[in-house]
């Protein structure tokens, strides 16, 4: 969604929002709801905001007049001294969020205040369907019967994997006023943390007590008992303003991540850049390719297959993705298998399995293995989901199986849960951007891809398949060939069918039989199957036949289309 301030909209592809009376229907079933029952301030905020919009009122939706209308400040009211309404829309927000991944999650209606933005967007949702009943030990043969995880509360558990504490950043800028926007970005951070599953994240309450005090990262480590410290500084001089990130190992004080983000003040709101920086250092740390899960998978490369834990499966299921083959499909299949047999209420581990059963379909691998792929990545994705029903990694899964399954209803509606939960996730924005696009909504799909890769500046090169897709389409092979490039992902075969494909379209026949050759060494059947290949992936009937012209060109011998 766009920031600043905007007419109430749907997403791209909605031909209408919802009514004036279903959206004044749903503010009060909200303001009725359990978390927002008991708080007025709330209520009277959402309230106010969603009147004013239906009211024709949004541009007036401003600091001071919230400030004014909603709580009770003056007329000498100053937003640049006074964060009251920055602060209580930051909690409006995470309450809306938390209502509908609770008691709203199968509401028809969906209200959401943007970051960066006081007024509230309204659109009309598909329920995502519920979590189901856990797949029972016949629908998953060869796996041991789960040792009673369908009855734990995982609202009481502790994520799997590595633990990280934000430090307030440091106001470097000597001006007290600019307090605020260091607090922002800290919080910012550790709320958008705390929707990677695999993240234990201290609360702001145990860090922000170090705020003024010069700490041994090494000692706040020991003091919290966690792995990681992610700390920086704010600096503000005229209309530029600095922010520095810094990650550091808490065990032996190594510097993993630093950073530096330099924006001007001019041209954007005070809130779009602390949003977008924290998005940022969110994206390089966090995420499954990130500077955390890099350092938890250098530390699993050592151990031996049969030693390895739940997290350091997932971990090299996060390399496999980096470089797919067949070679290295059946390793991460058992390591993941052994994975859930280890700890069957591991929400990760069952996600990651259902992706690997589908690269059985979708790449080729393995398909020989024993059931129907299909059929166990379905059942491995929602019992992910069962298990972590707030996790944005078992929705991503559980969109992909869908699509690859062809229940693009499902694929969709399961997709925009993932999205919601967490959208800084970069494999997952990545993958939703790619599957949208080849189902036709090019525009959002290439949007969603291009943010990835703007998060993740260590990114694997598969982000750019939606990139290659989209110029190839158009004819636009130049371009293409560009973003097919980038990829370099040797072991892959599909990277030299891409390849392929754009040198075959540029009359380029040196190179274009070189990614032949090279994608029949990888793929040896690819030639027979590649009409298979192309529709488990939802192609159009004119894009599937392009690249099939494609690789023609090129040098491959590609049967007719069967009927």
């Amino acid at each position: 969604m766009a920031r600043g301030d905007q007419s109430p909209s749907v997403p791209a592809g909605d031909q209408a929002g919802p009514g004036e009376t279903a959206v004044r229907e749903q503010l009060a079933r909200i303001q009725g709801s359990a978390d927002f029952a008991q708080s007025e301030r709330m209520k009277s905020f959402l309230g106010f905001v969603v009147e004013e919009t239906l009211a024709g009122r949004a541009e007036a939706l401003k600091e001071y007049t919230i400030a004014t209308q909603v709580f009770d400040r003056d007329e000498t009211f100053d937003p640049q001294t006074n964060t009251i309404v920055r602060v209580e829309a930051g909690r409006l927000r995470r309450r809306l969020e938390r209502y509908y991944l609770t008691e709203g999650s199968d509401d028809a209606v969906r209200i959401d205040l943007p970051k960066g933005s006081y007024v509230p967007l309204f659109r009309a949702t598909q329920p995502a369907p519920p979590p189901p009943a856990a797949a029972s030990r016949q629908d998953r043969p060869g796996q041991s019967e789960a040792r009673d995880d369908e009855q734990r509360d995982v609202a009481t558990e502790l994520p799997t994997g590595p633990s990280i504490a934000v430090l307030r950043f440091e106001n470097m800028s000597g001006d007290p006023g600019q307090d605020f926007f260091a607090d922002g970005v800290s919080e910012e951070i550790i709320n958008d943390l705390t929707r990677f599953p695999n993240l234990r994240v201290v609360s702001r309450h145990s860090t922000f007590k170090y705020k003024g005090r010069h700490v041994d990262v090494r000692e706040v480590g020991q003091d919290l008992g966690v792995r990681y410290v992610l700390e920086g500084s704010v600096r503000k001089a005229g209309d530029m303003i600095r922010v520095t990130g810094q990650l550091t190992d808490a065990v032996d004080g190594g510097h993993l991540f630093s950073e530096t983000y330099d924006r001007d003040l001019s041209g954007q709101s005070i809130l779009d850049i602390q949003d977008d920086i924290a998005d940022r250092i969110v994206a390089a740390v966090g995420a499954p390719h990130g500077v955390v899960g890099r350092a938890a998978l250098r530390r699993s490369r050592g151990k031996a297959a049969q030693s390895i834990g739940a997290y350091d499966a997932v971990m090299r299921f996060y390399e496999y993705l980096a470089n797919a083959s067949s070679q290295a499909h059946k390793p991460v299949l058992t390591a993941l298998e052994q994975a859930v047999e280890l700890d069957p209420g591991y929400a990760s581990a069952w996600a990651a399995l259902a992706s690997v059963h589908l690269d059985a379909v979708r790449f080729g691998f393995n398909s020989g293995w024993e059931g129907n792929p299909l059929d166990r990545a379905l059942q491995a994705a929602q019992r992910a989901v069962m298990l972590e029903p707030d996790s944005s990694m078992a929705y991503h899964f559980l969109f992909t199986a869908h699509f690859h399954r062809g229940e693009l209803d499902d694929f969709r509606a399961t997709g925009e849960r993932a999205v919601r939960l967490n959208p800084n996730h970069t494999d997952m924005l990545a993958d939703y951007g790619l599957m949208l696009a080849l189902t036709g909504e090019w525009e959002r799909g290439i949007a969603l891809a291009q943010k990835a890769i703007a998060l993740s500046p260590t990114h694997p090169g598969w982000f750019h398949c939606a990139a290659v897709a989209d110029h190839y389409r158009k004819e636009e092979f130049e371009a293409a060939l560009a973003e097919a490039k980038q990829i370099q992902m040797p072991e892959f075969f599909a990277n030299f069918m891409m390849l392929a494909m754009c040198y075959g379209q540029l009359g380029r026949d040196r190179e274009g039989r070189s990614a032949c050759d090279k994608l029949l060494e990888l793929a040896p059947d690819f030639s027979e199957r590649a009409w298979d290949f192309l529709a488990a992936w939802n192609m159009s009937e004119e894009l599937s036949g392009q690249i099939v012209d494609g690789l023609r060109k090129a040098g491959l011998r590609i049967p007719d289309r069967p009927d």
